[in-house]
């Protein structure tokens, strides 16, 4: 089964992402030009995913990237909200892979962060305070 989750194998880290639209909706647009995206389609979510197993020094592998689309019930945001309320389960999307380098992936949006905390430690969202460096 699959879940609106980062998940890895081992989990040793865990945490959280957020990124900010380009003004111009720039995934949206990408994936529209690119026939990935049909008009009648809602992105719903990007699963991004990085493996450094196989690489070679200095080199990283392609990244895997999934875009999670809903048949839109609606012109709007609050249409595919009411929607997605309503379904009982598993919700259906359509899954395209979508070939980019990590540089091309990451220019689609204006603000990109990702917060990873050693796992079992109940770290996210607590507040912490830099201390001045002792060297």
């Amino acid at each position: 089964m699959q879940f609106f989750k980062a998940g890895v194998q081992y989990g040793d880290w865990e945490g959280t992402a957020k990124a900010d639209d380009i003004d111009r909706g720039e995934i949206h647009e990408y994936l529209t030009e690119k026939g990935l995206m049909k008009p009648s389609e809602f992105l719903l979510g990007i699963d991004f995913w990085m493996s450094g197993e196989a690489r070679e020094k200095g080199k990283l592998d392609p990244p895997m990237i999934r875009c999670l689309f809903l048949e839109q019930r609606g012109p709007d945001f609050e249409s595919v909200q009411n929607a997605l309320l309503s379904i009982q389960g598993p919700i259906p999307v359509r899954v395209r892979d979508v070939k980019l380098s990590l540089l091309d992936f990451f220019r689609l949006f204006k603000r990109f962060s990702v917060v990873l905390t050693a796992r079992d430690l109940s770290l996210g969202g607590r507040e912490y305070q830099e201390m001045e460096d002792s060297d």
